[in-house]
């Protein structure tokens, strides 16, 4: 019986439409919109590369749900932030749910103090950046290091 159900469970894990890493910087992404009571536990999720899809799909279900009709890269998740998720946040007059560059004027570790669009901000760090570093902000949290080659579209 445990066979069939190894075998199923292997099957589930291959139908998977998500790569791991698109899975990860979904919930880098997200984070900030995860309920404040569960953002520790992301954290460690992403850290530890530790989650598992149904989850991030819990999470995250308007973003999970408008990746999934397809296999789903990260360009695909940075894709839809940069242009579906700001569309819908500035519809929604939400201005400050939109993803953004902005540029590293001081690095704390765990936090560090941004500008753009003249304005000075403290976010959340997942990741160690530079001063000088430009970086993708999204709900108080700095996401990623900015790539202009990743960010093609």
């Amino acid at each position: 019986m445990s066979e069939v159900l190894n075998f199923f469970n292997e099957k589930k894990k291959s139908m998977s439409k998500f790569s791991k890493e698109a899975l990860k910087l979904l919930l880098k992404y997200g984070i900030g919109c995860v309920p404040e009571e569960r953002r520790e536990e992301v954290e460690h999720a992403i850290k530890t590369s530790n989650f598992a899809e149904d989850s991030v799909k819990g999470l995250l279900p308007t973003a999970y749900l408008a990746l999934s009709n397809r296999k789903t890269e990260e360009k695909d998740v940075r894709r839809y932030f940069f242009q579906t998720h700001n569309i819908l946040a500035e519809k929604m007059n939400k201005k400050e749910c939109c993803v953004f560059v902005a540029k590293v004027l001081k690095s704390y570790g765990s936090e560090c103090e941004v500008v753009y669009e003249g304005k000075v901000e403290r976010v959340k760090c997942l990741d160690r950046f530079k001063d000088g570093d430009f970086i993708v902000v999204h709900a108080g949290y700095a996401v990623e290091k900015y790539d202009k080659n990743l960010h093609t579209w």
